[in-house]
């Protein structure tokens, strides 16, 4: 009996929790298929990335990957892939990645979802990885 008792106490908190912290909430940018390639400067070159099929939209999923047909040389910089970053600048927030697939551990690849600050001043850096992997990590 005990441990209903329990489980019907923590299910009345989170009850409670998403009540009284749902108002505090408000979506302020939902980064999608509709306004993917607007949203986000692209390191490396926007239409290359199209071009080479590194990035599209299919229906209402937004597909990012990196060249896996190039043979590349021992003196390659690496395969071609993507890295972008938000227009927007957040100061708080609750950021929620939604991903249909991510690449396994394997060798050559760093599938990463993180965010970051320079804070315009040198010595200042800040990195939370939200999700990363690499190579044949088997733990985020």
């Amino acid at each position: 009996m005990a441990r209903k008792t329990g489980h019907a106490v923590v299910v009345a908190v989170v009850f409670a929790l998403h009540f009284a912290l749902a108002p505090a909430y408000t979506l302020v940018h939902n980064f999608n298929y509709t306004n993917w390639y607007s949203s986000f400067m692209f390191e490396n070159s926007f239409n290359e990335s199209l071009s080479l099929g590194l990035m599209k939209i299919i229906g209402n999923q937004v597909y990012m990957s990196v060249d896996n047909t190039s043979i590349i040389p021992l003196t390659s910089t690496g395969r071609k892939s993507i890295w972008l970053e938000s227009k927007d600048a957040f100061q708080h927030g609750l950021l929620i990645g939604d991903f249909e697939h991510m690449p396994g551990s394997d060798c050559g690849i760093w599938p990463a979802f993180w965010t970051f600050h320079n804070y315009d001043a040198p010595g200042f850096y800040g990195e939370i990885d939200i999700l990363e992997g690499f190579n044949d990590i088997t733990q985020n």
